[in-house]
C-alpha cells in the first residue's frame, strides 16, 4: 500500500489487483485521499487460485489499454512449520502466490510494457528468507530465491527497456505476521 500511495503522490495512476473488494475500497479511498488528481482501477481477482498463464492473460486483458510504467508484485503468504506438516494444499497456494503469481503477471503484462517510449519498471517483493535456508519457512524461502533469479535474469535480458527492482525486506508487520518478527 505504501507503494501505491508513494507513486500516486509522484502524479502515477494506480491500479490495484486483490481478492477482497473492501480492502480494494479501502486502498482506493486511502489513495485518493493522499494523491488529488490520480485516477485509481481496481480489480478484484483471487490470485491464490489462478495457477495457469492463460488465467493471468485473461486478468491483464483487462487492464491492456493502460500504459503500464511500474508493476509492483505483492501477492503472498507462508505457512511456518516442519515441510511434512505443510498440507498439499498450502503447497500449492504458497508456490502459485510466491513463485509463479510474480512469474506470471509480469511475463503477460512485459510485451505492454515494452511497447512504451519510455522505461518501464518491475517491482518485485522478495523476502530476507532467500538469503539463507531457515528452518519452518523452507517452502517459502524456496519460492523466494526462484524468484530472485528470475529478476536477476530479466534485469539482464531487459536493461535496455526495464529496470528490475527485487525488495528483500527482513522482518515486516503484517497481517501474517501481526508482531513484525518470525
Amino acid at each position: 500500500m505504501a507503494f501505491a500511495i508513494d507513486l500516486a503522490k509522484e502524479g502515477f495512476n494506480i491500479c490495484i489487483i486483490s481478492r477482497s473488494q473492501t480492502k480494494l475500497d479501502d486502498a482506493e479511498k486511502k489513495i485518493l485521499a493522499s494523491a488529488k488528481g490520480v485516477k485509481t482501477m481496481t480489480i478484484s481477482a483471487d490470485l491464490g487460485a489462478m495457477t495457469k498463464i492463460a488465467e493471468y492473460t485473461e486478468l491483464t486483458s483487462k487492464i491492456a489499454h493502460l500504459d503500464i510504467g511500474v508493476l509492483i508484485t505483492n501477492a503472498g503468504t507462508v505457512n511456518m512449520g516442519p515441510f511434512r506438516d505443510i498440507t498439499p494444499e498450502d503447497i500449492q497456494m504458497v508456490m502459485n502466490l510466491d513463485a509463479l503469481h510474480p512469474l506470471y503477471l509480469a511475463r503477460t503484462l512485459m510485451p505492454q510494457m515494452q511497447q512504451r517510449s519510455k522505461r518501464s519498471a518491475l517491482i518485485f517483493t522478495g523476502s530476507g528468507f532467500a538469503c539463507t535456508p531457515m528452518t519452518g519457512v523452507v517452502m517459502y524461502a524456496a519460492s523466494k530465491i526462484f524468484c530472485r533469479y528470475i529478476y536477476q535474469g530479466w534485469n539482464y535480458d531487459h536493461a535496455n527497456k526495464f529496470d528490475v527492482l527485487c525488495v528483500e525486506p527482513g522482518e515486516v508487520k503484517t497481517l501474517l505476521n501481526p508482531r513484525g518478527s518470525v
